[in-house]
């Protein structure tokens, strides 16, 4: 990574981030007041941590994200919590591929840790003391929180580093890879299941494993092609379960009333979330989203 900024001394950590020395130095040394953790169930069972930082913490965090962080450039393969791109643009880059597998990432904000953080922010230009002060401010328990506003960033920061790996593979074996933050696909040709164990040892040399079983998916061409909720056989577009199980739900609205159908999910917490469903739809096929959306404005 080149070095992007020449931050040696509090004061122009303070300069770049519009705060003052002093809150820079009290946040970092008050991190366990500055945030409050909440654990939340995960579909497939357990819990899940997230990390609520305060507001002048969250703040700090956005300036660090918006100022040094985001400056960076990243290598093409990222897609996740990146400007200008979306979960779309993922996945049309793998649209009609012979075969596709996608697997995600076994704990992957806990398994970067404070000192891998630590050298990111020495490589854009940090100081050892200051590196080690953003990285106080950016993580908690040791590794990267979950809730905050840097996480993301640092997380593709962190999988930066296996970018001419990846490159080296890619173009060896005429596949394509991609990552939206822990969602990882490959596609290509039909060697792609042998090539895999290849792909798993690069990211366990790089400190990740791999939810396998069920979470890893093979998909030929013969079949539906899937990745982050998109189909990719021929191109992007929703799976029909989803677009009918959303055009279900609004009619039940229409005949029964919102209310009862949100059940114990507020009123209006519940149409904000049909209205996201529905942009959903409508982001790759508009003639079926504009049908929703004139269905769902007749909800009383």
């Amino acid at each position: 990574m080149d070095k992007l900024f020449e931050l040696q001394t509090f004061q122009q950590l303070a300069r770049i981030t519009g705060e003052t020395v002093r809150e820079l130095q009290f946040l970092a040394n008050s991190m366990d007041r500055n945030v409050s953790v909440v654990l939340e169930p995960k579909k497939q069972g357990g819990l899940r941590k997230i990390c609520k930082p305060s507001f002048r913490l969250k703040n700090l965090q956005r300036s660090i994200n918006q100022n040094i962080l985001q400056v960076v450039p990243l290598p093409t393969f990222l897609h996740g919590a990146v400007k200008g791109k979306s979960t779309k643009a993922f996945a049309q880059e793998h649209i009609g591929m012979p075969f596709v597998l996608t697997v995600d990432i076994k704990d992957f904000y806990p398994s970067i840790h404070y000192s891998r953080i630590f050298v990111i922010f020495c490589e854009t230009g940090c100081s050892n003391t200051i590196a080690r002060l953003l990285t106080k401010l950016c993580t908690f328990d040791g590794c990267l929180a979950q809730g905050f506003p840097t996480s993301s960033s640092l997380a593709n920061l962190t999988l930066a580093k296996m970018a001419h790996r990846f490159d080296g593979i890619e173009k060896q074996h005429k596949i394509k890879i991609g990552s939206f933050q822990d969602d990882l696909i490959i596609s290509g040709g039909y060697r792609i299941p042998r090539l895999f164990s290849l792909f798993k040892k690069v990211l366990q040399q790089e400190g990740f494993l791999l939810h396998l079983g069920e979470k890893k998916k093979e998909m030929s061409r013969d079949g539906r092609q899937e990745t982050v909720g998109y189909v990719i056989n021929h191109k992007v577009n929703v799976p029909k379960e989803y677009y009918r199980n959303l055009r279900k739900t609004i009619h039940l609205c229409k005949v029964k009333g919102i209310e009862v159908v949100a059940g114990e999910v507020p009123v209006e917490k519940f149409r904000r979330s049909l209205i996201g469903r529905i942009q959903y739809v409508a982001g790759v096929n508009p003639t079926r989203g504009m049908k929703l959306l004139a269905d769902f404005k007749t909800i009383e």
